[in-house]
């Protein structure tokens, strides 16, 4: 109050309070300051999916039920809210739910840092976790993941038929 009367020769301020949601706060704050990782995102999602609460079957989504997903007709619920949350597409949210069940958190922490893209992530989910650690620690060496993963699963399929072969699987 001080320093608005005597440093700025003003009798008040005109000062705007805006209700924010929590995760909408948190969002729009940290959009500013960092890059949230995918899990970060993925969480969102899943967060949003709740707010936005059950449309199966529902053409429309009354008015003011979610602002922070906007939802035209139509439209799957599960899109929107990828979009809402910064995965860009219900594709790669359900990529990143796959890494997330299935990941080494080395693979995880190779997704959140994109040194593996979301789709490869996904891929090399489906390893073994001794794979998926090679994997990920042949990409940090300098291969590309496309091919570190095309090498992993070719190698696992070759192991496959030789024991077939063998008798052994």
């Amino acid at each position: 109050d001080i320093a608005v009367r005597d440093v700025l020769g003003l009798p008040t301020i005109q000062a705007n309070i805006v209700d924010l949601d929590a995760l909408l706060a948190e969002q729009d704050e940290n959009k500013h300051r960092k890059q949230f990782t995918i899990s970060e995102q993925t969480a969102i999602a899943a967060e949003l999916d709740k707010k936005v609460g059950p449309r199966q079957g529902k053409r429309e989504t009354p008015p003011g039920t979610c602002p922070e997903v906007p939802l035209a007709p139509g439209q799957e619920t599960r899109e929107a809210v990828a979009r809402a949350a910064g995965l860009g597409s219900d594709r790669t949210r359900r990529h990143a739910e796959t890494v997330l069940a299935n990941g080494t958190p080395e693979l995880v922490a190779a997704m959140d840092a994109r040194t593996v893209p979301v789709s490869t992530a996904a891929e090399i989910a489906s390893l073994p976790a001794g794979q998926q650690k090679k994997v990920v620690a042949e990409v940090a060496a300098g291969k590309r993941p496309r091919t570190a993963v095309r090498e992993a699963t070719e190698k696992k399929k070759s192991i496959s038929t030789d024991e077939m072969l063998d008798g052994t699987g």
